[in-house]
């Protein structure tokens, strides 16, 4: 005859009897979430935006607009709430004084079109580079003015020689008045020679009178006098681009 077993008994509290009263009793519910927070940077808005410059159409992940201008904030912000920008139907407008070539290469240096670009100056194409700096101004993108905020003045000269664009000659000439350090013979053939004359000529009557602790528009007027033929030169190939 199999032996017969023994029931198990429940006492009042409603353990089994034999069981280890000192068990914990089994816990069925999860402690609560802790509280999430959005990182500031990094928490990417990646609905894509619209955008018409000239007749072309830009389709792009809006968080680099968000993150790098307050001029976008502002427009993507009312853009929203007239429904533009979503579909290709209602794209948002761009001023019509920046070209669907100016702002594609403004999206390769921003990586908003392709991450693999480039964004930095010593790995980016000078005049890619310069151009993006132009429409960024344009639309006030912090994080390239400030790029081009750290350039060196002969990068600033030679871009700005180059492509014709006179702030960026007119900024270099203003620190190298200021800088206390002599020209090297590398900088000598970076700026020619009438140039280096000129700039010779600034920094000895500013040993003198000190006139770069002036207030900035004197220092910008003995510029635009000892520099007046090639500032005329670079201002009259501006007027052309322009015009074109």
């Amino acid at each position: 005859m199999a032996p017969s077993r023994r029931k198990a008994h429940k006492n009042p509290s409603g353990k089994h009897c034999g069981a280890n009263s000192d068990s914990p009793a089994p816990v069925n519910e999860r402690p609560p979430s802790p509280l999430l927070h959005k990182d500031d940077s990094y928490f990417m808005d990646t609905s894509p935006v619209i955008f018409q410059v000239e007749d072309r159409l830009f389709k792009v992940p809006r968080y680099q607009f968000l993150q790098g201008s307050k001029i976008f904030q502002i427009m993507l912000k009312k853009a929203a709430s007239d429904n533009m920008g979503s579909n290709e139907d209602c794209p948002i407008k761009l001023s019509q004084d920046i070209t669907h070539t100016d702002f594609g290469t403004l999206l390769k240096l921003t990586n908003a079109a392709n991450i693999l670009y480039c964004n930095r100056m010593d790995i980016c194409p000078q005049p890619v580079y310069l151009m993006a700096i132009y429409v960024s101004g344009t639309l006030a993108l912090s994080e390239l003015q400030k790029s081009m905020s750290e350039m060196s003045p002969f990068s600033k000269i030679d871009l700005g020689r180059r492509h014709s664009h006179s702030p960026w000659v007119i900024e270099g000439y203003k620190e190298l008045i200021r800088r206390a350090d002599t020209l090297t013979d590398g900088e000598v053939t970076l700026l020619g020679y009438p140039a280096t004359v000129c700039l010779l000529r600034i920094r000895e009557r500013n040993s003198v009178s000190g006139f770069s602790r002036k207030p900035k528009l004197e220092v910008l007027d003995v510029i635009e006098t000892d520099f007046q033929h090639e500032l005329r030169i670079i201002r009259e190939e501006e007027a052309r681009h322009s015009s074109s």
